[in-house]
C-alpha cells in the first residue's frame, strides 16, 4: 500500500466514509460492471478479517496527487489519481462487478487513527486475497495522463508460463525474423516467456541471426521502459508482493503471472554471458537490471514462505533504501509485516508520530533486539534530513552502495567480545535489569562452585551506600540492593589481580544503554554540576541525570511533569572503550571504476602513514599492517560468500601480494588493467575494492592503521562500543545549541560510522577464547569499578578497564 496525500474536500460534502473501521475491520470495493468509456462507479462494504468473501488486492503506485479524476463510490463523487482510474479501467469487467481492496479506496485517507490501524492489517489483507494484481500502467504512457487510455477496447492478452503460451511464441518467432515487425509490449512479454524455458532459450540461440539480434535491441529499449514504471521503486510494494499467495502483474491489457518474471530472472542470472553477443552491451545491462529488481523482491518472497516466516527489519531497510514513499514513515512501516515474526511487535506504526521519532524509535528496537550496534555499518553522516540525532540512520537517505556490500558481506569482527548491549527506556527497567543479572551470576556461580574476591563485595557495599543516596525514594535501587547481599556469602576470596582485564570483562560484560531527551531550556542553578564531582560519584550521577530525562516530560518546581510545546531533541548514553584519536586522513577512495586515480589516491595514502616515498622499500614489519589494513583483515572465500579473519598462516601469501600486485600497480610499473587477473591473489584484490571504496585510511596516535567512513576527521575517536562487532567511529561534539551541564557536555559526541581498525591483539573479543571454564553467566554494573580500592589514584588504569559512559546527540 502506498499512502497517498490527502485531498482538500471543500465545503460541507458528503463522506463515503459513514464510520470509523472497527479493530480486524476493512472495506472492498465492488467495482461495478461497465464498458471501456463509460464513468467508474464502486461500491463499498464492510467485513471482519475472519469473515472476508473472495476478492482481489491491487498493488500499484499512486502517481501525482495534482493529476485526478473522478469517479463514484457509494453514489458519491470522490477524487483519486489517474493512474488508480486507468488501473480500475483495465480491471473491470463488462458484464460483473469485480470486488477488489485498493487502498485509496477502502481507506479513509483523512483519518490519522484508521490509517495507522489499517497499516497493521496490511499483512493479513495481502495475504488473505485469492490473487495480488500488480499494476505497471498502461504500456503506453510512462507517466499517466488525463483522459481515456487510448488502448481501451483492447483485448486481454494473457500469459501463464505453461504450454497455453505456444501460439504467443509461435507469433514471437515470426515477428523476429521478420522486417516489418511493429514491436510492441506484447514482445516484451513474448521474450520474458521465452527467458523462462531452458527448451526456448536455446531455440532463441540459434535462431538469432543480425536482423532478429537488431529486433531484440529493440525489444530490449521497450523492456527498459517497463521497468520505468515506479512501482518498481515504491516500498510498499516490497509487503503487498511477498506476502501474496499468487501474484499477477498487468501492463495495459497484458498479464502474465509472477511466476514467469522469476523464471525469466533465474534464466538471467544463469545465462548472462551467453547473451553478450546477440544483447550487446546495453541489452545486457538492460538485463542484469531487470534481474536486480526481481531478485531484490522475490528474496523477502522467499524469506517469508520459509519456516522462518519473514525477513531481519534492518536488512530489508538497508536493502530497499533507494525505494520511495510519499511519507517518510512508510519507509519504516511499509516493511513491519513481512519482517521477522519476533520483530513485527517492535514498532507501532502511528501517523500521530513525527518522523525523527519514528525513526528514533526504530533505531532503538533495531539495537534492543539484536543486541548490536550493526546499524551503525557505513558512514551516519550521509542524511539528508536536519532533525535526526547522529546515532540514528536516516532511512530516507540513500545509502552508499560500497556501504550496502560491506554491510551485507556479514563480516566476523567482533571486537567487542562479551561487552553486550542492553537498551533500558526507563529506571525501572534498568532496575529490573540490574536485578537479572546479579540473579543469573549467582546461579553461574552456584553450578560452577566458584568464588569471588573478597573486594567485590567491599565495592558493592560502597557504591550501594552511593546509590542509596542518589536514588533514596527509588523502590526498585532498594530492591536491587536486597537481592546483592546473597552476593556476600561468594565473596571469600582474599586476593586477586584486579590489574587483569580478563578479571573485570568477565564480572562487568554488560552494558546499559540509555535513551533520553535533552533539556529544552537552561539549566537553573540547582541543576549544574558540583565543582568536586568525583569518578566514584560520576556513574551515579549519569544514572540520575538520565533518568530525570528518560521521558517526554518535565517536571515544574512544584513537582508536577509538564508535556514539552516542541519535540525533544534526544541522546543516547552508552559506555565505551577509547582506542584512539585520528591523526591522520587520507583521500577518500571514491570509486574503483577508474583504475589508474583510484592506485594512485592508495598510492598517495600508503606513502604518508608509512612515511616511506617508496612503498616498494618497506621492511615486511611496516608493509604487513599495511597490507592487512588495505583488505581490512578479511579473506573472502571464492565466491565471496563467506569471509574469515586473516590469520598468521596467511601472512606470507599476503605479503607476496602486496609487494607483487599492489606496489608495482601503485607505482604506475603495471597497467591498472591487469589487476583482478591472478587466480592466485584474485580473493586479495575483490577484497580489497569492497574493503576501501568509499573510505580513508586513517592512522591513530599511536601509529595504528585504520580505514574508515568518508567523511571522517582529523580528532575522531576510534572506540569500542557494547554490542558493536566493528569499532565504532565519534567525534567530539561543538554544537551550543544543547543545554547540558558541564560534567556531561565534555562526553557529548556525535556518531560518524564504524571502522576498521588494524589491532594486533586480541581486545575484548580474547575474553571468549581464554579460560572458557571461568565464563560467567549475568554481570555486575561497570559503574561498581571506580569503588575497588585498587584503582584509587591510578585513574588512566580505570579509565583503560571500565572506559567511560558518553552522550551520543
Amino acid at each position: 500500500m502506498e499512502t497517498p496525500r490527502l485531498f482538500h474536500q471543500e465545503g460541507a460534502r458528503p463522506s463515503p466514509y459513514h464510520y470509523r473501521l472497527r479493530i480486524g475491520e476493512v472495506r472492498l470495493v465492488s467495482i461495478h460492471a461497465g464498458e471501456w468509456q463509460e464513468p467508474i462507479s464502486c461500491s463499498l462494504a464492510n467485513h471482519f478479517l475472519e469473515d472476508l468473501p473472495p476478492y482481489s488486492a491491487l498493488s500499484y503506485t499512486w502517481g501525482s496527487a495534482k493529476a485526478t479524476d473522478q469517479i463514484t463510490f457509494n453514489g458519491i463523487p470522490w477524487s483519486v489519481t489517474i493512474n488508480l482510474t486507468h488501473a480500475l479501467r483495465f480491471l473491470r469487467h463488462a458484464t460483473q462487478d469485480v470486488r477488489l481492496w485498493v487502498d485509496a479506496i477502502c481507506i479513509n485517507q483523512h483519518d490519522l487513527e484508521e490509517r495507522g490501524s489499517q497499516v497493521r492489517l496490511m499483512r493479513d489483507i495481502y495475504s488473505g486475497c485469492d490473487r495480488v494484481i500488480i499494476y505497471l500502467g498502461d504500456g503506453i504512457h510512462h507517466r499517466p495522463r488525463r483522459g481515456i487510455p487510448k488502448c481501451r477496447g483492447a483485448k486481454h492478452i494473457l500469459f501463464h508460463g505453461d504450454e497455453r503460451d505456444n501460439p504467443h511464441i509461435t507469433a514471437f518467432w515470426g515477428a523476429l525474423s521478420s522486417s516489418h515487425t511493429r514491436f510492441s509490449n506484447f514482445h516484451v512479454f513474448c521474450l520474458l516467456r521465452v527467458l523462462s524455458d531452458n527448451e526456448h532459450v536455446r531455440a532463441l540461440l540459434t535462431r538469432t541471426t543480425s536482423l532478429a539480434a537488431s529486433n531484440l535491441g529493440v525489444i530490449i529499449e521497450k523492456l527498459r521502459l517497463m521497468m520505468l514504471s515506479s512501482w518498481w521503486h515504491r516500498v510498499w510494494v516490497v509487503q503487498e508482493l511477498a506476502v501474496s499467495n499468487q501474484a499477477i502483474i498487468r501492463y495495459g491489457p497484458l498479464q502474465a503471472p509472477w511466476t514467469m518474471f522469476v523464471a525469466a530472472s533465474i534464466s538471467i542470472q544463469n545465462k548472462l554471458s551467453d547473451f553478450a553477443f546477440w544483447f550487446g552491451p546495453e541489452g545486457v545491462k538492460v538485463l542484469h537490471y531487470f534481474n536486480g529488481l526481481i531478485v531484490d523482491f522475490n528474496h523477502v518472497r522467499t524469506q517469508w514462505q520459509s519456516a522462518i516466516g519473514g525477513a531481519p527489519l534492518l536488512s530489508l531497510l538497508q536493502n530497499f533504501n533507494t525505494r520511495r514513499a510519499t511519507d517518510e514513515r512508510d519507509k519504516v512501516f511499509a516493511l513491519l509485516g513481512v519482517v521477522l515474526p519476533r520483530q513485527r511487535a517492535m514498532i507501532e506504526s502511528s501517523y500521530y508520530s513525527d518522523v525523527p521519532d519514528v525513526y528514533r524509535q526504530t533505531a532503538l528496537a533495531l539495537m534492543g533486539d539484536s543486541g548490536t550496534l550493526d546499524l551503525w555499518a557505513g558512514d551516519l553522516t550521509r542524511k539528508s534530513r536536519g532533525d535526526l540525532p547522529s546515532w540514528v540512520p536516516d532511512w530516507n537517505a540513500v545509502f552508499a552502495e560500497a556501504d550496502l556490500f560491506r554491510a551485507r558481506a556479514d563480516y566476523p569482527y567482533n571486537v567487542c567480545g562479551p561487552f553486550r548491549l542492553n537498551v533500558l527506556s526507563s529506571r525501572s527497567k534498568y532496575w529490573d535489569f540490574l536485578l537479572q543479572e546479579v540473579k543469573k551470576l549467582l546461579d553461574s556461580l552456584k553450578t560452577k562452585n566458584l568464588k569471588l574476591p573478597r573486594s567485590v563485595w567491599e565495592a558493592l557495599d560502597a557504591y550501594m551506600d552511593y546509590s542509596h543516596e542518589y536514588f533514596r525514594l527509588d523502590d526498585h535501587a532498594s530492591s536491587w540492593r536486597g537481592s546483592c547481599e546473597a552476593l556476600r556469602s561468594f565473596c571469600t576470596v582474599e586476593s586477586c589481580d584486579w590489574t587483569s582485564e580478563l578479571w573485570i570483562k568477565r564480572l562487568f560484560s554488560c552494558s546499559a544503554v540509555l535513551p533520553g531527551f535533552l533539556d529544552p531550556e537552561p539549566l537553573a542553578a540547582h541543576q549544574k554540576d558540583a565543582p568536586d564531582l568525583s569518578r566514584k560519584h560520576l556513574g551515579l550521577y549519569d544514572l540520575d541525570y538520565i533518568f530525570r530525562r528518560q521521558e517526554p516530560f518535565t517536571i515544574t518546581e512544584f513537582g508536577f511533569p509538564k508535556p514539552f510545546d516542541s519535540p525533544r531533541k534526544s541522546f543516547l548514553s552508552i559506555e565505551t572503550l577509547p582506542m584512539g584519536t585520528a591523526s591522520f586522513i587520507g583521500e577518500k577512495l571514491i570509486s574503483w571504476s577508474d583504475w589508474a586515480g583510484a592506485f594512485s589516491t592508495l598510492r598517495d595514502r600508503m606513502s604518508y602513514v608509512t612515511g616511506h616515498p617508496e612503498i616498494g622499500d618497506l621492511p615486511d614489519a611496516m608493509a604487513l599492517p599495511l597490507a592487512r589494513t588495505l583488505i581490512a583483515g578479511m579473506l573472502p572465500s571464492d565466491d565471496a560468500k563467506v569471509y574469515s579473519q586473516l590469520s598468521h598462516t596467511d601472512h606470507e601469501t599476503l605479503l607476496r601480494w602486496f609487494r607483487t600486485t599492489i606496489v608495482p600497480a601503485a607505482e604506475n610499473r603495471t597497467a591498472p588493467d591487469k589487476f583482478l587477473t591472478s587466480g592466485e591473489f584474485r580473493r586479495f584484490d575483490s577484497e580489497l575494492i569492497y574493503a576501501t571504496e568509499g573510505r580513508v585510511m586513517f592512522k591513530t596516535g599511536d601509529g595504528t592503521l585504520g580505514l574508515g567512513p568518508g567523511s571522517m576527521a582529523v580528532g575522531d575517536e576510534v572506540r569500542v562500543m557494547p554490542g558493536g562487532k566493528s569499532h565504532i567511529v565519534l567525534r567530539r561534539y561543538s554544537g551550543k545549541d544543547h543545554n547540558m551541564p558541564d560534567a556531561v557536555k565534555e562526553r557529548t559526541f556525535t556518531v560518524v560510522g564504524d571502522c576498521y581498525l588494524d589491532c594486533e591483539e586480541g581486545g575484548l573479543a580474547e575474553v571468549e577464547e581464554k579460560d572458557k571454564d571461568w565464563a560467567l553467566l549475568g554481570s555486575l554494573p561497570r559503574d561498581l569499578l571506580p569503588f575497588f580500592g585498587v584503582f584509587d589514584g591510578n585513574e588512566d588504569m580505570l579509565r583503560r578497564v571500565k572506559g567511560e559512559r558518553v552522550y551520543l546527540v
